[in-house]
């Protein structure tokens, strides 16, 4: 059985979700952590992915993806030379997705964003629809145990966001937006 730590924190502007698992340890050696933090207005939400080695892992380390499912009635394209995703949904909002947005030297990382298809289950039918990809490797010079992995770094940033300045009011987060580890 997997062993799941989890750690609320609220702050003047967002609130934050910390979550830890177990559950890659016996197979991968290497547990995940995921930190969320949703804006008080609800208008974004950063993400933080990191891999923590339990073991020494393989020379070229391992390879990740980060899969975001999107609503058949989003329509995504890439865009900012491959480190973003434009999200266009049937009503006025557009969201985008950045991956590494406060990261100076995203070129050198080790991560990339890709457009994939994928299937959402609606009444029983499925439906195509897209899924943002985030795909790269831990570890990849042989990473020894209790060594972090680089962050990956990543948010949902809604464009059509305006509001007065100082309103911190809670907005749920779009319901066709999801996010599946």
């Amino acid at each position: 059985m997997s062993h799941i730590e989890l750690e609320r924190v609220e702050q003047p502007d967002a609130l934050s979700i910390t979550a830890r698992h177990d559950g890659y340890r016996r197979r991968l050696k290497v547990d995940h952590q995921r930190r969320l933090s949703l804006s008080r207005r609800g208008d974004r939400l950063d993400g933080t992915d990191l891999c923590v080695a339990h073991g020494r892992l393989p020379r070229g380390g391992l390879p990740f993806h980060i899969r975001f499912h999107l609503h058949p009635a989003v329509s995504a394209s890439i865009t900012q030379g491959g480190r973003a995703v434009l999200l266009r949904l049937s009503h006025r909002h557009g969201w985008l997705f950045h991956l590494n947005p406060d990261d100076l030297d995203a070129d050198d990382l080790d991560s990339e964003l890709i457009l994939e298809e994928s299937v959402y289950m609606e009444a029983g039918q499925p439906v195509r629809c897209q899924q943002i990809v985030i795909t790269g490797r831990f570890g990849g010079q042989g990473v020894v145990k209790g060594a972090a992995g680089r962050p990956v770094h990543w948010r949902f940033e809604r464009l059509s966001a305006a509001r007065p300045p100082g309103d911190k009011t809670i907005t749920p987060p779009d319901p066709t937006l999801s996010s599946r580890p």
